[in-house]
């Protein structure tokens, strides 16, 4: 009885955290902002060549990159520079402007009130798998396409897009649309 007791007073907490979540203001989440432009991009890049000239290391510092470059540009400006660097911008197929504002939207889709799958750990990922091509011999082994490898970029940016910040096991035990939906 105590540990059911528990256990409701628990999961009471978590549905009320949840319905908070939901009713956050529009400053956490960017359905409002607007992503960089194109020509503000490669301003943007121009101006910051000493701290993209990093997304080289495995150190790299996301957190001080944000902070330096304004965290509502650093994913685009990231993301652009390392199509750049990977000469996939020069792709025929490729409309800048159009993956300017895909980029843009994935951003928004970042909630900002989620301290861990959010849009500085997308740009984490993109630097990461970045090295990974270039450093750690990927694009070589693999033989990777250039359309491979702009896809490799984009599901970086895009893997954790729109996460509520919750694990599946946390949906599972509140019983959530969500694990109702996609659980067995």
């Amino acid at each position: 009885m105590g540990l059911e007791i528990l256990r409701e007073t628990s999961l009471n907490a978590h549905i009320k955290q949840m319905k908070q979540r939901k009713n956050i203001s529009s400053d956490t989440v960017s359905q409002r902002s607007r992503a960089p432009s194109l020509n503000t991009i490669h301003d943007y890049i121009e101006e910051h060549k000493e701290h993209l000239a990093d997304a080289d290391e495995i150190n790299f510092n996301t957190l001080q990159f944000c902070r330096s470059l304004g965290r509502k540009s650093a994913l685009s400006v990231m993301t652009v520079y390392i199509l750049q660097v990977l000469n996939i911008d020069k792709l025929q197929q490729l409309n800048q402007m159009k993956l300017s504002r895909f980029i843009g939207q994935i951003y928004k889709g970042y909630r900002r009130d989620v301290e861990y799958h959010n849009d500085m750990h997308a740009l984490d990922v993109l630097q990461m798998s970045y090295i990974f091509m270039t450093q750690g011999g990927l694009q070589q082994w693999a033989q990777l396409s250039e359309l491979d490898i702009l896809s490799v970029m984009i599901a970086a940016i895009c893997h954790d897009y729109g996460h509520d910040g919750f694990t599946n096991a946390y949906h599972v035990n509140l019983v959530s649309d969500r694990a109702i939906r996609y659980s067995d």
